[in-house]
């Protein structure tokens, strides 16, 4: 039997100081990479020296607000057959490894979506999407866009299986709204040359919206729905564009304009799991229990169907609330503790527990419950949780304050 030639593999990244995550992240890929192309906009730290410790070739380039420019200076020095792109700030999951060797032997496809998961840090996922990340390297090949930059494909593209963890959202809010303010300068420059262009309108919609300028933030989005209506049912553009308006009406309270946003993105796709937790919101700020808990439960229910069958999901680029089930059972246990029903509460909030074990809220919530039922101790042992994950909240404080009251009479050991 002929023995398959094993293709070849060049990381391609582009850096800019980043000594904090690049060593994890070329550890992630070392295994599974022929060689390591770096391409540096001008880093002041120590991120060349740990490029260079994984034997990496490092190369200069001047930063003109282009990523994509940046992206093919690194592709121009790559020599394998295939290209792995990661950021620093990312990690290749651990599986994703033994796929990459067992795919390309025998693959026709140009290039493969991966799973990208945002992590916090306490190492819970806020939301998912799927972008481009392997690809042949055939002459010609290239990035384009200033910023969120793609890569044109020469071919057909599927679905891979295979995931990246991403950390870069996570960070103290100085530095987010420094990287949010360039973003949308980029976005805007941009969109000068290019108006009718609606996947801009969506990123200048989300960053207005994350800057808290909500006006702005309505105008792009509402130009993007028009932009993107007929083509809705076909692409998921038009309905995350649609979520986030909804999501501007929603911090703006007006509860009535975001529900109506996210009923009409359900009409084109009843599985759309973002616009089912932004209705969870609208419907617990509202007070409405019976569509809270209903709602919720067609949010696990869709959710379920995803996980069970990733590729559901991958007519949705991009899920934010994707890793949000724990606070939706968070909703559900703070729901059926409100309308006296302890039992429940504690049963949906020690769901929510187990999904996101580092949640104040949840613990203060389950003490609340426990006390309920008369678990004096357990209820403890809750609010003093939640105190450890979060020492300045409150009502925890005050949670400890009436469970103490109880041991005055004997009743707490």
């Amino acid at each position: 039997m002929k023995k398959v030639k094993r293709p070849t593999v060049s990381l391609c990244m582009i850096v800019k100081d980043e000594e904090k995550f690049l060593s994890k992240c070329l550890q992630s890929v070392k295994e599974v990479v022929d060689e390591i192309i770096i391409v540096d906009t001008g880093s002041s730290d120590a991120t060349l020296e740990i490029a260079r410790s994984f034997d990496a070739r490092v190369f200069q380039h001047e930063w003109n607000d282009s990523f994509s420019d940046a992206r093919n200076v690194s592709l121009k020095y790559a020599a394998s057959d295939w290209i792995l792109f990661l950021d620093a700030d990312e990690v290749l999951d651990k599986k994703s490894e033994e796929k990459i060797r067992n795919v390309l032997p025998r693959t026709k496809h140009f290039g493969f979506f991966f799973c990208i998961y945002n992590m916090k840090d306490d190492g819970s996922v806020s939301g998912r999407h799927y972008t481009v990340r392997l690809f042949r390297n055939q002459k010609g090949v290239r990035f384009a866009g200033k910023i969120h930059e793609q890569i044109i494909p020469m071919g057909t593209l599927t679905y891979s299986g295979m995931s990246i963890y991403h950390s870069g959202y996570d960070l103290d809010p100085e530095t987010m709204k420094r990287k949010n303010e360039r973003n949308a300068r980029i976005l805007k420059e941009a969109l000068a040359k290019n108006g009718k262009d609606p996947v801009l309108r969506y990123h200048l919609a989300n960053i207005h919206l994350l800057l808290g300028e909500y006006d702005e933030a309505i105008e792009h989005a509402t130009k993007g729905i028009e932009l993107t209506e007929g083509v809705k049912k076909k692409n998921s553009l038009y309905l995350t564009t649609l979520q986030v308006l909804s999501q501007v009406y929603y911090h703006l309270c007006d509860w009535d304009k975001a529900e109506a946003c996210c009923l009409e993105a359900l009409e084109v796709r009843d599985d759309f799991i973002d616009a089912l937790f932004t209705l969870v919101r609208i419907y617990r700020s509202k007070g409405d229990h019976r569509k809270t808990i209903l709602t919720c439960h067609r949010f696990l229910e869709k959710k379920k169907l995803i996980d069970c069958k990733p590729e559901n999901g991958f007519f949705f680029r991009c899920l934010t609330s994707w890793g949000r089930e724990a606070e939706v059972h968070n909703d559900l246990g703070g729901i059926f503790y409100e309308s006296g029903n302890p039992d429940r509460a504690i049963e949906e909030v020690k769901k929510a527990i187990a999904l996101m074990p580092h949640n104040a809220r949840a613990y203060y919530n389950l003490g609340s419950a426990l006390v309920e039922k008369g678990y004096y101790k357990e209820a403890k042992k809750s609010f003093r949780k939640a105190l450890a994950i979060k020492p300045a909240y409150l009502e925890a404080e005050e949670g400890l304050k009436r469970v103490r009251e109880f041991s005055k009479g004997g009743l707490i050991a």
